[in-house]
């Protein structure tokens, strides 16, 4: 049965703690991590990741309002964008942040918010545009795009809002739209992306009307001289009681996945989904492990996934799942290994983010979880080819 040998060859406790983290990579030795201090105050942070093993800081930045339900995405092109909600007056607050200054946009009240990015710059020219004028310096707005998902203040519905961010424009809000159900927990994976038409999916995985799994399929058009639009172009609803989501997307030989991981009934399920070509959600394969809390997931490579999370005794556990690559495959999921670190914060939230994976080379997880001790500390696991 092929494994992953992994091996613990990292460790930065920071000196303060927090109650939220969520991490991303820029690239293979950039990490951003934002956290939620003690004061719940929105701190973000970039770190440097080097092939011994070590983590080192290199900048952090305390933002000014106390905010909650933070998160952070990177495109992979050496920036960082956050969201989370304000405690003065609940509203959205985007940020593409940097050592040096940067760029803030808000948005409509809510909740339970989440973020994903795309890499291509994309350049968004209105309806009837003529463009830059003989001997003149005016531009389109370019640069890059991400989405962030909430639940609206009061009915709790879903608002889904892309985002663009450059240099020249700072951080505009592009479109928006809202789904009429009741949502309470979100998680977001970007999909992927047609540069030449300028068309990008996404999916939405949430807790929705009484506490069910529901994913969606969303399309976001944003082609030169046409008004941007936001639609969701396929739904699919469970019959799963969840307390928590999480989602990644991942690729096999004969098309694009969605993996959902979630708590149902205190234990940890991971739920596998088909991405059609006309964008419709199948259900496919799930793996199961113990009680959980606290999860986050990611794809690593091709169809191997990593779920973190906080375990029936409070430590910190990482298991990695491989799923089948083609149809001619025995359909079953395989369990590649699980690692694990020393006791959490009975509270505590729990954050992964993978460097690049290759057969021969597995790649690293680092991961952010809350000591028992109250500090914040990112764990770093080294995977090596196993059987």
């Amino acid at each position: 049965m092929p494994s992953f040998e992994i091996e613990r060859i990292g460790d930065l406790q920071e000196d303060s703690g927090g109650s939220e983290f969520d991490l991303a990579l820029a690239d293979d030795q950039t990490l951003y991590a934002v956290s939620r201090t003690d004061n719940s105050y929105l701190k973000c942070s970039r770190y440097r990741l080097y092939p011994s093993g070590s983590i080192s800081p290199q900048a952090s930045e305390q933002l000014s309002p106390q905010a909650a339900n933070i998160c952070v995405t990177s495109p992979g092109t050496g920036n960082a964008f956050t969201c989370c909600t304000k405690y003065a007056d609940s509203r959205l607050l985007v940020t593409e942040w940097h050592p040096g200054p940067s760029a803030d946009a808000e948005g409509a009240e809510g909740t339970h918010a989440a973020i994903t990015s795309f890499a291509p710059e994309i350049t968004v020219i209105p309806p009837g545009a003529e463009g830059p004028g003989k001997n003149t310096s005016s531009k389109f707005p370019n640069g890059q795009v991400f989405v962030t998902a909430h639940t609206t203040s009061g009915a709790q519905q879903l608002k889904v809002s892309a985002w663009l961010s450059g240099n020249v424009i700072g951080v505009q809000q592009l479109v928006s739209a809202t789904d009429s159900k009741r949502h309470t927990q979100i998680a977001i994976a970007a999909h992927k992306v047609d540069e030449q038409e300028q068309v990008l999916t996404f999916i939405t995985a949430t807790r929705s009307d009484g506490y069910k799994l529901r994913l969606a399929n969303w399309r976001l058009t944003l082609t030169k001289s046409q008004e941007p639009t936001l639609e969701r172009i396929s739904e699919a609803l469970t019959d799963d009681t969840i307390s928590e989501v999480s989602a990644t997307v991942f690729s096999r030989a004969t098309g694009d996945c969605v993996a959902t991981a979630i708590v149902r009934e205190g234990k940890l399920v991971l739920i596998t989904w088909k991405i059609g070509a006309d964008g419709s959600l199948t259900r496919w394969l799930e793996a199961t492990a113990g009680a959980a809390a606290g999860i986050d997931v990611v794809n690593l490579r091709s169809t191997d996934i990593a779920v973190a999370c906080r375990d029936s005794s409070d430590k910190l556990r990482v298991i990695y799942w491989r799923f089948p690559v083609n149809n001619s495959d025995p359909q079953v999921v395989v369990r590649m290994g699980t690692a694990t670190a020393g006791r959490l914060d009975n509270q505590s939230a729990v954050a992964i983010a993978h460097t690049k994976s290759t057969v021969q080379k597995p790649g690293d997880s680092v991961v952010a979880c809350k000591t028992s001790a109250g500090k914040m500390k990112l764990i770093r696991f080294r995977l090596s080819r196993g059987e």
